[in-house]
């Protein structure tokens, strides 16, 4: 498996399987092309249990070490806020439910355009 890492040793990108392309200074991953300006390649049998993106730095000689700058990302919880409506809301609902009503009783609701 392929992993790309900056100039400073840190994994951006893994799981890459094929080759590199080093003529064209490129690589092609799952349909998307990677610049390998600034960046160096490695082969290496195995991520780290724990990878996530950036988590870990690569070098030949200390293999992977975690990252010092690593910064846990942090998961923001969004819930959803109901706001119900206000008295003058609810009375323009009803009187549009009612003149669904009205309509619905003098329409036809079979066949096409007439």
């Amino acid at each position: 498996m392929i992993i790309l890492v900056d100039s400073t040793n840190v994994v951006i990108l893994s799981g890459i399987s094929g080759e590199v392309n080093q003529d064209t200074n490129n690589v092609l991953v799952d349909g998307l092309v990677y610049s390998l300006a600034g960046l160096t390649n490695f082969d290496v049998d195995n991520l780290p249990i724990d990878y996530e993106p950036q988590k870990y730095c690569y070098t030949t000689t200390a293999g992977f070490t975690i990252n010092p700058n690593y910064a846990t990302p942090q998961v923001s919880v969004v819930t959803s806020i109901v706001i119900p409506p206000t008295p003058a809301e609810l009375t323009i609902m009803s009187a549009l439910a009612d003149m669904y009503v009205a309509i619905s009783a003098i329409t036809p609701t079979t066949g096409g355009a007439s």
